[in-house]
């Protein structure tokens, strides 16, 4: 092994108190591996096996809000500018289902009030995962929604000469309770979560992150889905080639979910007869009820 100076070995003699033996006998293993074999090879050793992989996996569930959730979110009174920009930023991640990167860095002139819709584009300055180019089809879930989008960005440019290359959400500054609205962006990830977090509990939910909202509106949206082709298009919608994305991250029901939903399937099995399992004599006797009560009326 490669002789340690005085000053390295201080620091490893003083780095090694805060470490058990077992530990500092398995690190003293990989330095010899990494000089042996190379470090790649060396730290490959904790490469978790498929089981661990499995394991990690285990109840993943995300937490994102219900509908009803949702709506009492939103719904809170406008007295300010903040107040309208919240509004419009949690309308716009529920409708885009944008990762909140992407709502972060959007400009007024990637979305197109027309047709709706979100043109995630990295070289215009859109922080994509692995800067992938996304052409996104606002979700038409409520109208009301649009609106307060389309009142927002109508805000900017007409109360605040906004140009279409500012932000979509720009950041607020407050000075003796007057607020100013910047031509800069929020403060990433960190200013989207203390926002959320605020209104969530404001309307007396629990806290909900960012990406919790994108869950949501994917989760609202697979409710819609009735055909292959529309669970593919709404697959690209949101930015994932690969269909088994969408339905392994975002189609996983939480255990209670689907639990309920099995148990009434089989009450409804159980408590009814289903035309099929029924002998024609039945049929005939259904019928004649059925007849019998309308004809009464």
């Amino acid at each position: 092994m490669t002789e340690f100076k005085n000053r390295d070995l201080v620091l490893v003699t003083e780095w090694s108190k805060h470490f058990s033996y077992p530990t500092l006998s398995l690190l003293r293993k990989l330095i010899l591996n990494a000089e042996t074999n190379g470090f790649k090879k060396a730290v490959s050793v904790f490469e978790p096996t498929e089981e661990d992989k499995r394991l990690s996996r285990r109840l993943t569930y995300v937490e994102y809000p219900t509908l009803d959730e949702f709506k009492k979110i939103i719904d809170f009174e406008e007295t300010s500018i903040t107040d309208k920009r919240d509004k419009a930023i949690l309308a716009f991640l529920y409708i885009s289902c944008a990762r909140v990167s992407a709502v972060a860095t959007a400009t007024i002139n990637l979305v197109d009030l027309n047709k709706m819709i979100f043109k995630q584009d990295p070289l215009e300055g859109v922080k994509t995962k692995r800067q992938k180019y996304i052409l996104t089809k606002l979700m038409p879930f409520d109208e009301k929604y649009f609106d307060i989008l389309k009142n927002w960005i109508t805000y900017l440019k007409q109360e605040q000469s906004f140009e279409e290359t500012d932000p979509l959400f720009p950041k607020i500054k407050s000075y003796n309770n007057i607020e100013k609205v910047k031509k800069d962006f929020m403060d990433g990830e960190g200013e989207y979560n203390k926002m959320l977090e605020k209104r969530c509990v404001n309307a007396g939910c629990q806290k909900y992150n960012p990406h919790a909202f994108r869950h949501f509106g994917i989760h609202e949206a697979l409710n819609q889905v009735r055909t292959g082709a529309q669970l593919k298009a709404l697959s690209q919608n949101v930015g994932h080639e690969d269909i088994s994305t969408i339905l392994e991250q975002y189609a996983k029901m939480k255990p209670d979910i689907y639990m309920d939903i099995v148990d009434n399937m089989i009450r409804v099995k159980s408590d009814k007869r289903f035309i099929e399992d029924m002998t024609n004599e039945e049929i005939l006797d259904v019928l004649k009820q059925r007849l019998s009560v309308e004809n009464n009326f």
